[in-house]
Order: C-alpha cells, then structure tokens, then sequence
C-alpha cells in the first residue's frame, strides 16, 4: 500500500477524483465523527483504481494536492459467496470480506431449507445496505477498488457460472 494511502487523516470515495467533491454523508462523517481539521490530509477515490490526496478545508471541500495515481486491477478476481443469515452476521460478513479484500460479493438466494427469507422490497433494501457497508469498509481499509455486492442469486445460477 502507498504510504500517502495508509498516512491520510481519512480515505473517501467520489464521483470523480479529478474534480473530488464530496457528498453530505461523507462531509459530515469526516468533519464531524472523524475530527478531520482543515489543512488535513486525505485521500480521494473513484472505486475504480483511481485516487489522489488532497487537503480538507474548512467548508467540507477537498483542494488537490497531488496528481491522479492509478492502481491497476487485481490479476486475480476473488469472488465469494454467502447465504443470508439471521441479524446483523450478512453486514459483518460483507464487511470483513470487504476489508481481506474480496473483489465480488454474491448474496445467494433463499433455498427450500433457508431460514432467512426475504421478500422482494426487503431484498432490495438488504442488499443497498450492505452495498453501503462494503463502501465504508473500503474507506476504512483505505481501499482504491470498490467491491462488486451482487444482488441475490440462485446457488444453481452461482455453481453454473463460476464452477
């Protein structure tokens, strides 16, 4: 990992690092749960291998301080796949997936013998919440590529495709 990665206050992902601008999220949680003071270091993120530092001042916007770096895609693509289960273990398992750094997370779909079912509305915001967690591990890990979180899919669906 680049020292500029792992010495920043903070790691944040954008739209664009070209023009970083940071979202309402984003602001409030490095100025207002992190601490970050102005002058302080960070570093900026597209998801997709491209970041650069930049410096916080003191309205929430990021002024850039170096040029774009980009980090080329994994060799090998590290894909797993979990089955929903009670609580809040599918959150702390996209996280820690997202942190050892896996490239693709697949949700499997409820079986017959699934204890954990969930309807169609309640799939959906399921899996936009765990989206949410994968992006701020990866903010946490200071990673440069977000992971892909797949919508449920069938464990038949999963074994055709990647066995």
């Amino acid at each position: 990992m680049n020292s500029a990665l792992r010495n920043s206050a903070a790691h944040v992902f954008v739209d664009s690092v070209d023009a970083p601008a940071l979202g309402d999220v984003d602001a409030h949680h490095l100025l207002r749960v992190l601490r970050v003071k102005p002058c302080d270091v960070v570093t900026v993120s597209d998801g997709v291998g491209s970041w650069r530092t930049c410096v916080v001042d003191g309205d929430a916007k990021v002024e850039v301080t170096s040029d774009v770096v980009v980090e080329p895609s994994p060799k090998w693509k590290l894909t797993i796949a979990f089955s929903v289960v009670k609580g809040d273990r599918p959150e702390w398992t996209v996280q820690k997936l997202t942190e050892i750094g896996i490239d693709e997370i697949i949700v499997l779909a409820p079986t017959t013998r699934s204890v954990v079912r969930w309807d169609a509305g309640r799939a959906n915001k399921n899996i936009e919440r765990l989206r949410v967690v994968a992006r701020e591990a990866a903010m946490q890990s200071r990673r440069v590529w977000l992971p892909n979180v797949r919508d449920l899919i069938d464990l038949a669906q999963v074994t055709g495709a990647y066995i």
